[in-house]
C-alpha cells in the first residue's frame, strides 16, 4: 500500500509537470500495487478470523463461536475504517452508519454497544 500511494504521489507530480502519459502509467501502476496488496492478503491474513475461530472452539459450540468471531471481526472493521475515514475526511463515518440514533444523544460508545447487542440474539437466538 505504500508503493500504491508513493505511485500515487508521483502521478500527481507528474501531471502537475504536465507528463500526462507518465501520470497515467503511475496511475496504472498505482492501481496495479492495490489489487496485488488486496490478492496477496486475502491470500493470507485474511483467512485468520474465518478459519481460527472455528478451530479453537469445542465442537458443541463451534459454529455459534465462529459465527461470534465473525461478527468482532466485522464490528473491527467498521471501527477501523470508520475512524481512519474519520481522521482523514474530518467526517465521522460511524456516525453516518448509526444515523438512526443520532436524536438520541448518546456517545459513540453506547451506540457502538446498542447496534453490537443487536447482533447476538441471532447468533445465540436458538
Amino acid at each position: 500500500m505504500f508503493l500504491a500511494g508513493g505511485m500515487s504521489r508521483l502521478g500527481l507530480n507528474a501531471r502537475e509537470a504536465g507528463n500526462i502519459s507518465a501520470a497515467n502509467s503511475y496511475g496504472a501502476a498505482a492501481a496495479s500495487f492495490v489489487y496485488i496488496f488486496t490478492f496477496v492478503f486475502g491470500a493470507t491474513w485474511l483467512t485468520v478470523p474465518w478459519l481460527y475461530p472455528a478451530e479453537i472452539f469445542p465442537l458443541e459450540v463451534r459454529a455459534k463461536g465462529n459465527a461470534f468471531g465473525v461478527v468482532g471481526w466485522s464490528e473491527s472493521n467498521i471501527g477501523l475504517v470508520g475512524n481512519l475515514l474519520a481522521n482523514i475526511s474530518k467526517v465521522s463515518v460511524t456516525d453516518g452508519l448509526l444515523c438512526c440514533v443520532r436524536s438520541c444523544s448518546m456517545r459513540l460508545e453506547r451506540r457502538h454497544c446498542k447496534f453490537t447487542s443487536l447482533a447476538l440474539p441471532p447468533v445465540y437466538g436458538r
